[in-house]
């Protein structure tokens, strides 16, 4: 007997310069996926579940900019390239790090 499911490839990729459509609950096509460091791959599915939590939408931005910056870095993409995600990513830590000030000082 034949499925007839087909998966809702509603999304693209998250790897810089592909074009892979891909499940809608999936962060990148499994070629750029099998690029990425195990650790922060479970960052990614760590932040991704807590994804209702406050503040876990930062954290699961700077998983997924380190995801990219994996691929990136195993493509060989130039270096422009590779320093855009790293200033991505210095953004969202300077975010974070903001964001952890303003909650101590309304719970103080």
């Amino acid at each position: 007997m034949q499925s007839n499911f087909k998966p809702d490839l509603s999304t693209q990729c998250a790897a810089i310069g592909c074009t892979a459509r891909i499940p809608r609950f999936h962060l990148m096509c499994l070629r750029h996926w099998d690029m990425v460091s195990c650790t922060v791959r479970a960052e990614v599915y760590a932040t991704a579940r807590a994804g209702r939590v406050y503040g876990s939408r930062v954290n699961y931005l700077l998983a997924v900019t380190a995801a990219q910056m994996n691929v990136a870095t195993e493509e060989g993409k130039p270096a422009d390239v590779r320093q855009a995600l790293q200033e991505k990513y210095d953004r969202l830590l300077k975010l974070k790090s903001e964001g952890a000030k303003q909650e101590k000082a309304a719970t103080a």
